[in-house]
């Protein structure tokens, strides 16, 4: 086999230096000792990442994760599948409870005697530390065979060495790295144009976790787009062998539909907010809490068109079963355009790096856009873009930027309390490191990470098909981004909503604000959603969350203050509360025992009175204790009632 021309050799002589460059360079030349030490430096590197996480593999990790896992592997190793999968909290599908149940029974086998010391933990470790140990395996050799010796070190290093991998992986005791080393291995299979393992690879994927399905459109269309249809059959035949090798062991114990059941279709609306600690473009809009099957605020204010209230059954995109605008709806709109547009930019170049660039780029535009994510859903973002980062010496910025911010998500959830002795000895380690680097001359990073990457095979010519794609890709963004511009330019024209007559508690400025979770919310309930009582929707309220309690000042012409009281009904809610209100410190009202779904309309009289508090008594266990105050205002007094007319003099 021969080098690309780019890579070939100059036919003149060359030196010593330029020659020992090229055997690192050249995959074909295992043999020299140019090879030999980027394979030793490569072991290195393993050593390394594995010392590590053997060392955080021994930490408890997160308890509730660790719990589960435990019991669901013990279970699967001492009773079978049916029992496992008869838990309330099961919902993993069949591959990875073909490996608790392995290593289950592995554990069985040598440490659960009692006479030696527990390390089920180190256990429940093992199969996401052997999937860290694919991953750089993958990094390299197919680093090694697209770029240089030296790029394939250099990529598998930029993740096995990778602080928040070893993080997640080996401290947290999660299992992300599972799938993320699948799908890499799909990616591999189809830079080397092998449908079959692409397809094997991408269904094991996808019965390890569902959230393989994001890298999915990439894999397909790439099969696709080199081998047509006869590719697109060969990936099919090898899905559907990994799916019924691996489904075999579950049919026989008679729970593949429960598997499919609670891992895949109860999973969709298990955590129906916007976001669960996924800092993506719902904490940025303010509504990570709300739930994702709530109508967007805008959109109920957009419709009530300068009114305080509007019925949702006037309205399509309010109210209709199937077409509603909702959270999730929306969301999944973006993620088809960031998908179409990927794919379409993918569909112009032939190069390994932009493939492996899309795929980890569908990764996070689902994490970013989606609803229902949580805090590792872009991990294999961290597995697949270090073939792309390999090529350009400055991508590494944007792969280590990637990799704090997927950081800052993982370490928000648990403390680093039990690895505070190994962040200190890294420290040290990078102390260390720095003073010999002084000595040696600054540490010099010496040449680029890797020269050219190699050319793959000729992209054909598009097909119908793509063309077809691409068009219609820019016609749905063209028609998307006008009907935004359309959007914008109406609700810059919507009228402010009418308050002749009164004053509304959320345009005011309380004295003191207490609330029993985040802040009081103006206008809608405390987790971002639109303020709803049935059909109605209010544009004004307050949004709390008990114990809460908020005082005001009553403007001097106040004669009422009015509100419609709302325990909303959220999933999971399990809210016990009372509502009252005082005046001038006496009590004026109250609600009586509360729960979810509960209205109770108030009034109260505040002529005359100079303060008035509004408060929220959790009487449960204070879990999700929302309480909205709709419609809430002062009813202001009449100019003729505050300004009456003297009696006209006899004069």
């Amino acid at each position: 086999m021969s080098l690309p021309a780019e890579l070939s050799p100059p036919s003149h002589a060359a030196t010593p230096a330029s020659s020992e460059e090229s055997a690192a360079v050249s995959p074909e030349s295992a043999t020299t000792g140019g090879e030999w030490r980027w394979l030793a430096a490569f072991m290195g590197i393993i050593v390394i990442g594995l010392a590590a996480r053997l060392a955080l593999a021994t930490a408890y990790g997160y308890g509730g994760d660790y719990r589960w896992f435990r019991d669901w592997t013990e279970t699967a190793a001492r009773d079978g599948f049916a029992v496992l999968y008869a838990k309330p909290d099961m919902n993993y599908p069949p591959l990875h409870v073909l490996t608790m149940r392995f290593f289950g029974e592995l554990w069985q086998q040598f440490d659960a005697t009692g006479s030696i010391p527990d390390r089920m933990g180190v256990y429940l470790r093992i199969p996401a530390i052997l999937a860290d140990l694919v991953i750089a395996l993958l990094l390299f050799f197919e680093g090694r065979r697209l770029m240089s010796a030296r790029g394939g070190l250099i990529v598998a290093a930029l993740y096995f060495l990778n602080p928040v991998a070893m993080y997640a992986t080996a401290y947290w005791c999660q299992v992300d790295s599972i799938h993320s080393a699948l799908l890499l291995a799909a990616l591999v299979a189809v830079n080397r144009k092998q449908p079959l393992a692409c397809g094997a690879f991408t269904a094991l994927a996808l019965l390890q976790k569902l959230q393989s399905l994001f890298c999915v459109p990439v894999l397909i269309f790439e099969v696709y787009r080199y081998l047509r249809w006869r590719g697109l059959g060969w990936w099919s035949v090898g899905a559907a062998a990994a799916a019924l090798a691996v489904c075999t062991p579950l049919a026989l114990e008679g729970v593949v539909s429960t598997a499919f059941q609670k891992g895949y279709a109860n999973v969709v609306g298990q955590y129906p907010e916007n976001s669960t600690a996924a800092y993506n473009v719902w904490y940025a809009l303010g509504y990570p809490d709300a739930s994702d099957t709530a109508t967007p605020p805008q959109l109920a204010r957009f419709a009530a068109n300068g009114a305080a209230t509007v019925d949702a059954r006037q309205h399509w995109f309010l109210s209709h079963p199937q077409f509603a605008l909702t959270f999730r709806k929306l969301s999944i709109v973006g993620f088809g355009l960031c998908v179409a547009l990927l794919l379409t930019a993918l569909a112009a170049r032939g190069r390994h790096d932009h493939r492996a660039f899309v795929a980890g780029g569908l990764v996070l535009a689902a994490f970013t856009v989606l609803t229902e994510m949580h805090e590792r859903y872009a991990f294999p973002l961290m597995a697949l873009w270090p073939l792309w980062v390999g090529v350009r010496p400055g991508r590494q910025v944007i792969y280590w930027l990637a990799s704090m911010l997927i950081g800052i998500n993982v370490v928000g959830v648990l403390d680093p309390e039990q690895i505070q002795m190994h962040i200190g000895g890294a420290f040290v380690a990078l102390l260390i490191w720095a003073l010999i680097a002084a000595w040696s001359g600054g540490g010099a990073a010496g040449p680029d990470v890797a020269p050219p990457e190699r050319q793959l095979d000729p992209v054909p010519g598009p097909s119908i098909v793509v063309r077809a794609f691409c068009v219609l890709t820019i016609v749905v963004w063209l028609a998307a981004l006008g009907g935004g511009a359309w959007f914008a330019r109406a609700w810059s024209q919507l009228p402010a909503i009418r308050t002749e007559g009164v004053s509304y508690l959320s345009e005011l400025a309380p004295v003191s604000e207490r609330n029993g979770w985040k802040r009081m919310r103006r206008d809608e309930s405390i987790s971002g959603a639109p303020l709803r009582i049935g059909s109605e929707i209010h544009l004004r309220g307050l949004g709390t969350h008990g114990p809460a309690r908020i005082d005001y000042l009553v403007p001097p012409n106040a004669a009422r203050m009015e509100a419609r009281v709302s325990v909303p009904l959220i999933p999971n809610s399990r809210a016990r509360v009372r509502c009252r209100v005082w005046v001038d410190r006496k009590a004026a009202w109250t609600s009586g025992f509360l729960i979810a779904g509960d209205v109770a309309d108030c009034a109260v009289d505040v002529a005359g009175a100079a303060r008035l508090v509004v408060e929220v008594d959790s009487l449960g266990a204070n879990s999700g204790d929302h309480v909205d105050w709709c419609d809430a205002k002062f009813v202001l007094q009449s100019p003729a009632s505050t300004n009456a007319v003297e009696p006209m003099s006899d004069k």
